[in-house]
């Protein structure tokens, strides 16, 4: 999945910087969730992080957590497109393996300047492997007007048939994909040249890079600096548990690296730092 990082305000710009991933472990499956349309509250709340607060506490399977959020998404993100652009929508896709067989999930709303929703729909499954496998590409947001029924992409699906074969690293694909991204943005206004490429996988060929990764990228080039994404596992939020452990062992690594005098291991702050974090669902959007 590739996600651009841009966000605006009417036709205005505002920061490259957001974060339209979340990444969800399920007892049955694994997923990533992006969408398109409403970038973030006017409080600075974003989407995916609004998402793993709603899925935190809920050791949910695929299929519920899903429509989770869906419901969520009909109560909170209205009142918030009205405010941001007035007449708008919003779009989840979110591709994902469950029980080993990959599946393709989508929700969205369309609202007025008012906030009423006008239309919606909600496709728990919109694909299934049972059969056949589901769409190799699916498009979203502005942006996807740009790429549809380009030959191009023809290279793009090699590299992805290479690395399902186990034959090359997910890093290949993934540079491909934020490529494609950073051309849409020539075109396009409302997507920037930054992007996010994340992947899953549940093969284990030679190449395959373990169950999954992600790189920001500026451009073409993958930046040095790649944050956790906003994520789920098994309820437990994963994004802020690994910040909390960050923010205890940084200044201990910053100490050693300079030759500084090694700071002590104190349990009681990793307790402290860990003990604090909200462990139950929220789904105000706020």
């Amino acid at each position: 999945m590739v996600a651009d990082r841009r966000l605006t305000v009417g036709d205005r710009p505002v920061t490259d910087n957001a974060v339209k991933i979340f990444a969800l472990n399920t007892s049955d499956g694994t997923a990533l969730i992006g969408y398109a349309g409403l970038g973030r509250t006017i409080n600075g709340m974003q989407p995916s992080e609004w998402m793993s607060n709603v899925l935190r506490g809920r050791n949910w399977p695929m299929n519920t957590s899903m429509k989770a959020i869906a419901d969520a998404m009909t109560r909170e993100v209205p009142r918030h497109l009205a405010r941001a652009r007035g007449a708008c929508e919003h779009v989840i896709v979110a591709p994902a393996f469950v029980n080993n067989r990959p599946r393709l999930y989508g929700t969205g709303l369309k609202v007025d300047s008012r906030g009423i929703p006008t239309s919606a729909f909600h496709v728990l499954l919109v694909r299934d492997a049972t059969t056949a496998w589901p769409h190799r590409m699916t498009f979203s947001g502005s942006g996807s007007k740009k790429v549809k029924h380009n030959e191009k992409h023809r290279a793009l699906l090699r590299l992805a048939n290479a690395y399902d074969a186990g034959k090359i690293f997910p890093t290949a694909v993934a540079d491909k994909l934020a490529e494609l991204s950073f051309n849409v943005s020539r075109e396009d206004k409302f997507t920037g040249p930054k992007s996010i490429v994340a992947w899953r996988s549940i093969n284990k060929g030679s190449m395959k890079g373990g169950s999954g990764g992600h790189h920001f990228y500026d451009g073409l080039t993958r930046e040095t600096d790649t944050p956790a994404l906003p994520s789920i596992g098994h309820g437990l939020d994963v994004a802020a548990l690994a910040n909390a452990i960050w923010q205890y062992h940084t200044p201990r690594s910053v100490a050693a690296l300079e030759g500084k005098p090694a700071l002590p291991n104190d349990p009681y702050e990793l307790r402290r730092l860990t003990e604090g974090l909200p462990s139950g669902p929220d789904e105000e959007l706020r």
